[in-house]
């Protein structure tokens, strides 16, 4: 019963971040319309001018983790994770000036949907994989 509880906890985070993560970029679109940018600039402007999204997201997960979390083995898990983004996103700086990427083909795109579509499918179907394999003995004879 216990492990059905931790999923859903699991979800509902996953629900708090992606709400979390909108809100920032309407407050970020609102800020820059109040600025005089036209609305699909506004709308795009979170995800053309951030230079490390995926640090930056990650140190704002493990800053989200410490506030709530003060168990030390979630401090030392969260503290750590966010100094190594902090110090990640400082390194690649002092490196010089960061110049955005050429997008990638959209076949990229379309494999990386393909393979989490299938991931998802599989997740799904393995849900109650874990309680019947702790009723089996693994050990070896």
């Amino acid at each position: 019963m216990a492990r059905k509880k931790k999923e859903e906890l699991t979800r509902k985070e996953k629900i708090v971040n992606a709400i979390d993560d909108a809100m920032i970029a309407v407050e970020m679109m609102v800020r820059k319309i109040e600025e005089g940018y036209d609305k699909f600039r506004a709308a795009t402007y979170a995800y053309t001018s951030t230079a490390f999204p995926m640090l930056t997201g990650t140190l704002r997960c493990a800053t989200d983790r410490l506030l709530v979390n003060g168990v030390v083995a979630s401090i030392v898990l969260f503290g750590g994770i966010g100094i190594w983004s902090a110090l990640s996103m400082l390194l690649i700086n002092a490196q010089g000036p960061w110049n955005r990427p050429t997008p990638g083909a959209i076949r990229s795109d379309l494999i990386g949907v393909a393979i989490a579509l299938v991931h998802a499918q599989d997740d799904t179907r393995m849900e109650g994989a874990g309680d019947i394999a702790e009723g089996l003995d693994l050990r070896a004879r």
